[in-house]
């Protein structure tokens, strides 16, 4: 009689360990999806990212964290932080997928260390990773609205071939004029586009441009009432002067005259 007992015993384990087991496999199965992902703040980026995710591993929400600097405002005394906005997607070599800019749920400014802590909440995404982020904020310095220049995660500029521009804030922490080759006519430059970091920019009217040594002496200015131009000096010509934010100008110059095929020094002088 015993050892019948202790066979159906013996039986009844053997079945149970041989069920499965749905409670702990669904338990395992929604963990899984409720984590968290973190990108801290490094060398290579300057906007840390947790991201959150839904029950079906797609992103629920991000949370980014962020030092204010100059981009936002001209002194942190007098700037009043209202509101942070994000660009985001994911981009591939081949494609690309935007969710579009979004207005932070709720930010948080912490006045003593200057860093800001916003999240935004995705809604009908089914992305489950993330590797474009801009960040703007918007605030009030001296009664004017104030928009500030990108904050940028990890490699987004470049995703987006916006490096160098006046997006671009690192690109000018060590100088304050990048340029693109714009026309090559017969192995010579024809045309480049200048971007140059300035202050007080809707006073200026001298611009002058140095390649290769040869200085070039314009006028100009982005006032429409303005009307001493020098557009052109030494056959060389300046235009498409544009103000790009309250920082930055671009312009072009055609300088086929000099008839450069490398630029090996470039300066500009705005005053």
């Amino acid at each position: 009689m015993k050892f019948i007992v202790m066979k159906l015993l013996g039986m009844m384990l053997l079945l149970s360990s041989c069920m499965p087991k749905k409670k702990e496999d669904q338990k395992q199965s929604s963990s899984k999806c409720d984590l968290m992902t973190s990108h801290k703040i490094s060398s290579t980026n300057e906007v840390e990212l947790k991201c959150y995710f839904s029950e079906n591993c797609t992103i629920d929400s991000i949370q980014v964290s962020f030092a204010l600097d100059e981009r936002s405002f001209e002194n942190k005394n007098n700037f009043s932080l209202k509101n942070v906005l994000a660009s985001m997607g994911y981009f591939e070599k081949d494609s690309r997928y935007l969710i579009g800019q979004k207005s932070a749920s709720n930010f948080y400014l912490n006045s003593q260390t200057g860093f800001v802590t916003a999240t935004f909440p995705i809604t009908g995404s089914t992305l489950s990773t993330i590797n474009y982020i801009q960040v703007n904020t918007i605030g009030v310095e001296k009664g004017q609205t104030v928009v500030s220049n990108l904050y940028p995660y990890e490699n987004s500029l470049a995703l987006a071939e916006m490096e160098q521009t006046y997006l671009d804030h690192k690109a000018f922490l060590n100088t304050h004029v990048h340029h693109v080759v714009q026309e090559v006519k017969d192995g010579a430059i024809d045309k480049i586009s200048l971007t140059v970091k300035a202050k007080n920019i809707d006073t200026l009217s001298y611009f002058n441009v140095a390649i290769n040594g040869v200085p070039l002496k314009f006028r100009a200015s982005i006032k429409a009432s303005f009307t001493d131009f020098q557009h052109e000096n030494k056959a060389c010509e300046i235009s498409n002067l544009l103000k790009m934010n309250k920082n930055y100008l671009k312009f072009d110059v055609a300088i086929g005259a000099l008839d450069i095929k490398e630029i090996q020094e470039l300066s500009v002088d705005l005053h």
